[in-house]
C-alpha cells in the first residue's frame, strides 16, 4: 500500500507543561520515536504540528484552520500528501511499535475512507489509516463546525479493526503526571 506516514504532533504542549516532541523515552524523543517507526512503512513523512520551534529535515504542516484540533492536521496532510493514502499516529503515543502499525496495514480495507482500531474501551481515532476521498467530508464537517474527530464516523465508511490486543500500547500521555507514570512503569 502506498503511504504517506503523519505525525499528529499537536500544539504547544499546554498540559505537559513542557515541548512533548523532544520528551525522551527509551532513549528517544518522542518525535524521534514517531518517526523511526513510520520509516518501517513509508519513506514520505509529514509532520503535523502547531509548534513554531521544530527543526527538522521532514515536513512540517501547520494547521491552515487554527483551533479545530487534529481535524486541522488530518486534512492538511490529506491536502498535501502525494499518496492516496495517510497512516497517521500520534506523537504523544510511546508504546506504538511496529507489529501494531503491521497489523492496521493488514487488517485495513481499501473501501474504507477510514481504517481505524477499536478497543473494549475506546475508538482510537489517532492510530489509522485516512483516504484523500475524505476531503470533501472534512470541509462539510468544518463548515458545520463539526471538529471532533468522532463527528466524522457517521458520514464515512469506516472500517473498523480489533485492537483490544494492543489495549494497553494505546497509552497517550498529556500531563507531567501522565508521563511519570509511563516512565514509572517501563522505564525502571
Amino acid at each position: 500500500m502506498n503511504l504517506t506516514g503523519v505525525i499528529i504532533a499537536g500544539g504547544k504542549s499546554k498540559r505537559m507543561g513542557k515541548n512533548k516532541l523532544l520528551l525522551t523515552f527509551q532513549n528517544q524523543t518522542l518525535l524521534d520515536k514517531a518517526v523511526y517507526l513510520l520509516e518501517n512503512f513509508t519513506s514520505k513523512i509529514i509532520i503535523s504540528t502547531n509548534n513554531d520551534t521544530l527543526q527538522t529535515s521532514y515536513t512540517v504542516l501547520r494547521d491552515s484552520i487554527q483551533n479545530i484540533g487534529p481535524l486541522a492536521g488530518i486534512y492538511q496532510a490529506l491536502n498535501n500528501a502525494t499518496t492516496p493514502r495517510i497512516i497517521i499516529i500520534p506523537v504523544d503515543m510511546p508504546l506504538l511499535n511496529k507489529q501494531i502499525l503491521q497489523f492496521l496495514l493488514n487488517k485495513s480495507e481499501e473501501y474504507a475512507q477510514i481504517n481505524i482500531f477499536k478497543t473494549t474501551q475506546h475508538i482510537q481515532m489517532l492510530v489509522g489509516i485516512y483516504h484523500k476521498s475524505l476531503l470533501p467530508v472534512i470541509e462539510k464537517q468544518i463548515e458545520k463546525k463539526l471538529y471532533k474527530l468522532r463527528d466524522l464516523l457517521p458520514v464515512s465508511s469506516v472500517n473498523y479493526i480489533d485492537g483490544t490486543q494492543f489495549e494497553d500500547k494505546f497509552i497517550n500521555v498529556n500531563t507531567p503526571l501522565e508521563w511519570q507514570n509511563l516512565i514509572n512503569k517501563y522505564e525502571r
